[in-house]
């Protein structure tokens, strides 16, 4: 009987090995995007759906809303030491819009002490005044009083926050901040985009590219709100959030998480170099 020599092969053989080889190969391929996946968890599905916010391309009004500053560093209420950090998520350099008649607003605020805001129509008395208590830091909500007339398409709005220094005397209030504000018509190309997606993310970046800043921040602030430790929410949050100029709000949350210690979530309080950092289980303010 022939001796069959250890390297030789048939055709066959050698077709089926490495047809094997390529199986195998995108088995492990396969096997290691999905190990990535799941070490990542939700991240890279929130990089695929990140918000890419186009501003309005409307005129200007002739009534603006000033230089754009969206945020008071360093305020104090008078001879206090309290440095505190307000902002609010308004898009820096033009007006944002809003397909909601009673939108929800939204500051950032790292005081102990209550904000106002005032909301109105541009150069008119505000429909309303509304104080919000903070007693740590963190986004504040502000929703649109149900008791007050719906917003209307063609108007200007304002709206304006600033910290309460003296609850009985509003002109010593500090950080005045203002943004201006319209509501336009839901197109049927919005609705018909909204229509294909639920995912949170997903929604968010459908109203980002209809240039609809509030609802876009809203529909991910408000989950937040439930979720303060979703790192996917938050990380396209401040995507968002820089995107309209708000770089400062986002790096000084970074940077009241790395001096209190409090990774993932807002520590209770802007505690001083001598306090000890309390970092809370759970809290609807993130």
């Amino acid at each position: 009987m022939p001796r069959l020599h250890p390297f030789r092969f048939s055709t066959n053989t050698f077709l089926t090995s490495v047809a094997a080889l390529i199986a195998l190969q995108s088995f492990v391929n396969s096997g290691t995007v999905q190990q990535s996946l799941l070490l990542e968890g939700s991240q890279p599905a929130i990089a695929a759906q990140r918000a890419k916010y186009n501003p309005p391309n409307r005129p200007t009004p002739i009534r603006t809303d000033g230089t754009g500053v969206r945020s008071s560093p360093g305020v104090k209420c008078g001879s206090s030491s309290e440095s505190m950090f307000l902002s609010m998520l308004a898009p820096v350099g033009h007006t944002g819009e809003t397909v909601n008649p009673r939108p929800t607003l939204y500051a950032y605020f790292t005081g102990k002490r209550p904000i106002e805001m005032r909301f109105g129509e541009v150069g008119k008395k505000p429909l309303f005044i509304q104080r919000v208590e903070s007693s740590e830091s963190g986004f504040i909500p502000l929703p649109y009083p149900s008791d007050q007339p719906e917003l209307q398409t063609g108007k200007t709005y304002q709206w304006s926050v600033e910290v309460v220094c003296n609850p009985k005397k509003s002109f010593e209030n500090v950080g005045l901040i203002k943004a201006n504000l319209q509501r336009v018509e839901a197109s049927k190309k919005l609705e018909n985009a909204l229509a294909k997606v639920e995912a949170v993310p997903e929604r968010s970046a459908v109203y980002a590219d209809a240039g609809l800043w509030y609802d876009a921040v809203d529909t991910l602030a408000g989950p937040l709100l439930d979720q303060p430790k979703n790192k996917a929410l938050k990380t396209a949050l401040f995507d968002l959030l820089e995107q309209g100029g708000l770089k400062k709000t986002v790096e000084q949350d970074r940077k009241v998480k790395r001096a209190t210690g409090c990774h993932g979530e807002m520590p209770i309080g802007t505690p001083r170099t001598d306090e000890k950092v309390r970092c809370p289980q759970s809290q609807l303010r993130y």
